[in-house]
């Protein structure tokens, strides 16, 4: 089923904590970082707070895009590790920022599938109030793993992401989203307890699953794949991407990463690794990239978005 909203990405601000931790340093054997394809994370201290973080990037995207927090009309937060179990993260930005009483402010719980989910659920609402929104995606995994858990403490780094939203009613965002909980077990976390991921069972769903619903994207949207610019894919670990990229044979696509710096981010990847290729890569008049997430669920989806030459990005450190 496609889906489709009447938005636009006005700007994406990517934060994350200043303390940068490389897996060499570790004890981590080159071999295996070479192939989860991470050498740096970032970890956030005890004291940092997922809402503040949220809001420092908030307010700077805000500021550069010349929006009055006034002005916007849903804020939708995107994440697994919360700062409390309620009220939710959304509830407490709605505070920090100084938005409207009836702005719709709430909180999904989910993980790296989540930026494509996000952008059609602020699009969708958007189509309603006709005005601006903000996304806000991204965990601070470092709290729920379990530091004598060699296998998936290297691979996940702190970050969260902010993006920017508007209706544009004749822009045509167009997803295709998708759930099944049967494969819950392969990731998941206990109520107070530490993340347990099979990695070789989400392996094999990302190399089964991912490449045959790209492909059916793609041709369900009948978008020419020559006219995709930029591919940007969850980061998930190198040899992950790598195995999607050879599955779907799309030799004229770019694939974007950020695996090296960032590390697996979470539902902040997507937008992390758009900042980092669009500060770095000058822009065309108009980009148009496809955009995966998948992970905790199972769930996977996509989105087939346009950008501006205008759209705002940026990484800060805090």
């Amino acid at each position: 089923m496609i889906l489709q909203s009447s938005s636009r990405i006005c700007g994406i601000e990517s934060i994350l904590p200043k303390d940068q931790v490389l897996n060499e340093d570790m004890g981590y054997d080159q071999n295996w970082i070479d192939r989860i394809g991470i050498n740096s994370r970032y970890i956030a201290q005890s004291s940092d707070r997922i809402d503040h973080f949220a809001r420092l990037a908030s307010v700077n995207l805000c500021n550069r895009l010349s929006w009055s927090v006034t002005d916007i009309d849903v804020c939708v937060v995107i994440s697994q590790t919360p700062d409390s179990q309620l009220p939710g993260t959304a509830i407490h930005l709605q505070h920090l920022l100084g938005l409207r009483e009836d702005a719709i402010c709430f909180d999904i719980n989910l993980g790296c599938s989540g930026y494509p989910y996000g952008l059609y659920v602020v699009g969708s609402l958007l189509e309603k109030t006709k005005g601006k929104g903000l996304l806000i995606t991204g965990d601070f995994s470092s709290r729920i793993i379990d530091p004598s858990d060699a296998a998936t403490l290297p691979i996940f780094s702190d970050g969260i992401a902010v993006t920017a939203l508007s209706y544009e009613a004749e822009s045509s965002t167009m997803f295709s989203l998708h759930t099944n909980g049967q494969g819950s077990k392969a990731i998941h976390c206990p109520y107070q307890g530490a993340l347990a991921m099979d990695g070789m069972a989400i392996f094999s769903f990302a190399l089964a699953q991912i490449p045959l619903h790209m492909n059916k994207f793609a041709e369900e949207t009948a978008i020419e794949l020559s006219d995709i610019d930029q591919v940007f894919l969850h980061q998930a670990n190198k040899m992950i991407s790598e195995g999607i990229i050879r599955r779907l044979d799309w030799p004229q696509a770019s694939f974007p990463t950020t695996l090296m710096k960032y590390g697996n981010t979470s539902s902040a990847s997507i937008p992390i690794t758009i900042c980092d290729h669009y500060t770095n890569v000058e822009k065309a008049s108009k980009q148009l990239a496809l955009l995966t997430g998948f992970g905790v669920g199972l769930s996977w989806g996509s989105a087939l978005v346009q950008f501006d030459k205008d759209l705002l990005t940026n990484t800060a450190f805090q």
